[in-house]
Order: structure tokens, then C-alpha cells, then sequence
């Protein structure tokens, strides 16, 4: 008897007690995302110690990074929604198509990206701004070089990486949260000692590898995506959940598509205003784009709770929703949303106290110092509101709102964040942007918590609420 039969005989995400799913769940998560963030803070550390002048190479790669991992997540979570779904309807042999096309469709979507980023690569950074900066810049840190071999290896990696987290997507889906977690932080740490050998280089006995610098870090990361990679297929197939058939793929592609596209224009907005906030930041100098870098890389680690939840919630929320438990659904994600809001401000306190000894340890350039410090004080408080925004996208999403989902999402991009962020910058240059881009966050948290709370009293009411209707 394979999993999947297991689960039809019992299932404990939909018969254990509400609050230890919950927290086993986000437990058992929790390593696995933190050491996935502490993956894009170690690397920029290393850098920052021992390569200052590329900062400004790593910071133009900020938006194309989030964009490539903007869509990994966007699969992700249509995978879960859908394969959560199949599973708390108990429809098994489902269950099987949905995970086997979900990996097809991940892999032909991944080489058409990494082939299309390819060939645009020296168009996007100069859109960027790159060529913005003066040519002495250039020449000195080699700053175009080292982005065009550092991007090259990531559209690369991009591949292996996407099928790697949908496979992972699978675990989660099917309950499997160990096995997801153990996977995940495996690859973060792998990463992290592949990026510190191949940055700084070694020597072992015969091997010996000279430092590649920032080339380094994007080595260590298409070895640890291609590794984890074989690892998850292997494992896909011992546990036989692959089906190699067609079998329904024309059905299976349109369920995974309803949730995937609306989810791919919503992540893919975060890195579209990076792009743009880059290009301001370029405006106003090299230590402005790498401090934009930095606390770009930071941002998500100091929204580790409500990412968690984004990634244990869908779970949850999937099979009970699925399985008619709305009211014991309801309860859960009200909480949630309370514990992130009340969780974030007491950071942002804790980060204000410790602003200035922090801001030292992302380099050795006092201008660096100054626009980090500056971020630490006026930015993470607002991180209460990004962090209900952020939840409440995957609950919607994992509740088949993902066309609400999408909206909500451009609401908080465009309308929000976006239009704060270009006034404090055009009125107060970087410390003005990071104003602006903290009252953005509050107001798009302000509009999502509304949002959810009326959504919940109409379904308690038996009723359907889309975002439209909400907004009128």
C-alpha cells in the first residue's frame, strides 16, 4: 500500500485538531524556509565581506533572481492547490495525473524561460540602468562581465530548480511536510557550502579551484539544483506517484493553468517594481543600488513567519476547504492573520533598537551603512501589512479565488506600493523611496485584511464574493 492509498484510510490535516495541524505544519516548514532565506543572505555576505566591488553586480540581479524565483513559486502553488484538492475530494488516480503532468508542463516552461532570459540578457540590464553608470565604474569592477556569466549559469539552474520545488510542491500537497522539509533545507545548505567553497576557492589534496567571485555563487547553485533534482525524481518514483500516461493532460493542464496563470501575474508584479525601483536606485549611484540589493535580499527574512504560512496555510486550507470543513478553515486563517500582524510589529521594534548594529555588517562602505540603517528604521514596520497581503494570496488561492487572489495582488503592486515608492523617492531620493515603499505595504495590508475578513462572513453565509464585487 503506497501513500496515497494510506491517506484515503486516514488523513490527519483533515481529523487532527485544527491547532496542531497548524503548528505542525509550520513547524516542520519552518528550517526548510528559513534556511532557504538565509541562502540569499549568506550569499550576499559573502560578497559584501569579501568582494565589496561586485555589490553593485549583485544588486543589478535582484529583480531577474526574484523574477526567476517569482516563477517557481507561482507552480508551486498551483500545484498544491490542485493536488490538495484532488486529495481531499479523495480522488487518488487523480491525484497521480495531476503530479505527473504538473512535471512536464514545469519542464518545458522552464527551458522556454532560460532560453527567452538568455537571449535577452544585455537588453534587460540595460533596461535596469546598468549602462546608466559611468563607464569608469564599469571597467573597474567588471560589473557586465561578471553579471552576464553569474546570469548565464542561473537561467540554467533555473530548470532543475523549478522541477525540483514542484516535485517538493507534491510532498506538501500529499502531506508529506518532513519529507518537503528535509529536501529543502538539504538544498539550502548545499548551496550555501558550494557558494562558500567555489567564492573564496580551495584546495584539496589534488583538486584545487581558484575563487570565481560572483561566478561562484551561481556554480554552487546549478550543482545543488541539478543534485536535489535527481534526488526528488528518484524519490517520485519509488513512492509511485508518477503515472506515465496522457491521460487526461488536456483537463490537468487547464486545472493547473486556472491557478498557475493568475498566480504568475501576480508574483511576476514583485519583480517588475524591483526592476523599476532598480532603475531608480541606479539614478542615484552605485551605493544606492547595492544597498537597494541588500535589504532587497533581507526583506524575506525578516518576512519568515508569514511565509511559512503561506506555504503550510495552502496545505490546510486545501484539503479542509476541498472537504466541506469551511467554518473550522475560517477560524484558522482569521488566527493566522492576527498572529503575523502582531508578530511583525513586535520585529520591527527589536530591528529599530538594533539598527545601527546591523547596518555594520553588510560591508565596509559607509554609504552602504547609512541607506541599510535607514531602511531598518522606516521599512519593517510596515512589514505587518506585506506579511497579511502575502498570507492572504495563498489562502485564496488554496480556496480557488485565485482570480481574487490576482487582484488583491495588483492592488497591493500597483496602486499601492508602486505610487508610494515613486513619490518618496522623487521627494526625498533613497530614504523617500524607503518611506514610500513602507506606506505602501501598510495601506495593501489594510485593503487584503478587509478584504479576507468580508470574504469569510459571506462564506459563513453560503454566499460567493469575488474581489470586484468587494471593491464596488
Amino acid at each position: 500500500m503506497d501513500y496515497l492509498e494510506q491517506l484515503e484510510k486516514h488523513n490527519w490535516i483533515l481529523t487532527d485538531r485544527a491547532v496542531r495541524v497548524i503548528s505542525s505544519l509550520s513547524l516542520t516548514l519552518l528550517p526548510a524556509i528559513l534556511t532557504l532565506l538565509l541562502l540569499d543572505c549568506f550569499d550576499s555576505y559573502l560578497i559584501s565581506r569579501f568582494y565589496p566591488e561586485l555589490l553593485l553586480a549583485q544588486g543589478f540581479t535582484v529583480p531577474v533572481s526574484h523574477f526567476l524565483f517569482s516563477l517557481n513559486v507561482c507552480l508551486s502553488i498551483a500545484v498544491v492547490a490542485c493536488v490538495s484538492k484532488a486529495v481531499g475530494e479523495k480522488d487518488f488516480d487523480k491525484s497521480r495525473y495531476l503530479i505527473s503532468h504538473s512535471l512536464l508542463i514545469s519542464a518545458f516552461f522552464a527551458l522556454f524561460v532560460s532560453l527567452f532570459l538568455f537571449s535577452v540578457n544585455d537588453r534587460l540590464f540595460d533596461g535596469l540602468g546598468l549602462s546608466s553608470l559611468e563607464l569608469s565604474a564599469l571597467k573597474r569592477t567588471d560589473t557586465r562581465e561578471q553579471i552576464t556569466s553569474y546570469m548565464f549559469l542561473r537561467y540554467l539552474a533555473f530548470i532543475p530548480s523549478l522541477l525540483s520545488l514542484t516535485a517538493i510542491s507534491v510532498f506538501r500537497a500529499v502531506a508529506q511536510v518532513k519529507l518537503a522539509s528535509v529536501l529543502l533545507c538539504v538544498w539550502a545548505l548545499l548551496s550555501m557550502s558550494l557558494d562558500y567553497l567555489l567564492v573564496l576557492g580551495f584546495e584539496l589534496g589534488p583538486f584545487k579551484q581558484e575563487a570565481m567571485a560572483l561566478v561562484g555563487v551561481g556554480w554552487g547553485h546549478l550543482i545543488s539544483n541539478t543534485f536535489i533534482c535527481v534526488v526528488c525524481f528518484y524519490l517520485l518514483l519509488r513512492k509511485k506517484y508518477l503515472v506515465f500516461s496522457v491521460r487526461n493532460f488536456g483537463s490537468n493542464i487547464r486545472a493547473v493553468s486556472y491557478v498557475a496563470l493568475p498566480s504568475f501575474l501576480t508574483n511576476v508584479s514583485l519583480p517588475l517594481v524591483l526592476s523599476v525601483l532598480t532603475a531608480l536606485a541606479a539614478r542615484s549611484g552605485a551605493s544606492s543600488v547595492a544597498s537597494f540589493g541588500l535589504v532587497s535580499r533581507l526583506e524575506p527574512f525578516l518576512l519568515i513567519v508569514p511565509m511559512v504560512f503561506s506555504v503550510a496555510l495552502p496545505v490546510f486550507v486545501g484539503q479542509n476547504w476541498a472537504a466541506g470543513l469551511k467554518a473550522r478553515t475560517i477560524n484558522v486563517v482569521l488566527s493566522c492573520l492576527h498572529f503575523v500582524l502582531w508578530l511583525q510589529l513586535g520585529l520591527a521594534f527589536v530591528l529599530y533598537l538594533f539598527s545601527y548594529q546591523l547596518s555594520e555588517q553588510f560591508g565596509t562602505e559607509l554609504d552602504v551603512q547609512v541607506l541599510v540603517r535607514c531602511y531598518l528604521i522606516s521599512v519593517p514596520v510596515s512589514l505587518c501589512g506585506l506579511g497579511v497581503a502575502i498570507v492572504s494570496s495563498s489562502v485564496l488561492n488554496a480556496m480557488g479565488h485565485s482570480f481574487s487572489a490576482f487582484l488583491l495582488s495588483i492592488v497591493r503592486v500597483f496602486f499601492c506600493v508602486l505610487p508610494s515608492s515613486l513619490a518618496g523617492y522623487y521627494l526625498a531620493d533613497m530614504p523617500g523611496l524607503y518611506a514610500g515603499i513602507a506606506f505602501g505595504y501598510m495601506l495593501s495590508g489594510l485593503v487584503s485584511y478587509c478584504f479576507m475578513k468580508k470574504i469569510m462572513i459571506v462564506t459563513r453565509e453560503d454566499k460567493e464574493l469575488s474581489f470586484y464585487k468587494f471593491a464596488l
